[in-house]
């Protein structure tokens, strides 16, 4: 049993290796590459900065692949919908491009800031 949940870990984590290497390879060449030659490439510190700023994106990006977490954010943005609004959007009916401009002329907070 314990063999199967760890290999069910390791099914889940793969990618984060991957992705740990892929992001620091540019960085890591252009540390080495200041070191022996003492002189900056600006393209490849560009690449660099764009590398270590992105990194966390990609493991965000790759967790929110998982299925299990795909499923959860799913039912979180299911549930910000009414009743009929859900029913409009498993028909495919539902205008998210329209506003609604009476709950914007309704809405006395909207009246305040705008007068």
């Amino acid at each position: 049993m314990n063999l199967m949940n760890n290999e069910h870990f390791y099914e889940k984590i793969k990618f984060f290796p991957l992705v740990l290497i892929i992001w620091w390879v540019v960085p890591s060449i252009h540390r080495l590459y200041m070191m022996v030659y003492r002189e900056d490439i600006f393209i490849l510190a560009a690449i660099h900065v764009f590398c270590e700023s992105s990194y966390g994106f990609a493991n965000m990006m790759l967790y929110a692949l998982n299925p299990k977490v795909k499923k959860i954010i799913e039912k979180k943005i299911r549930g910000l919908f009414s009743k009929e609004e859900k029913k409009m959007i498993e028909d495919n009916t539902l205008d998210l491009n329209s506003a609604n401009t009476e709950d914007l002329n309704s809405d006395n907070s909207y009246r305040k800031v705008n007068n």
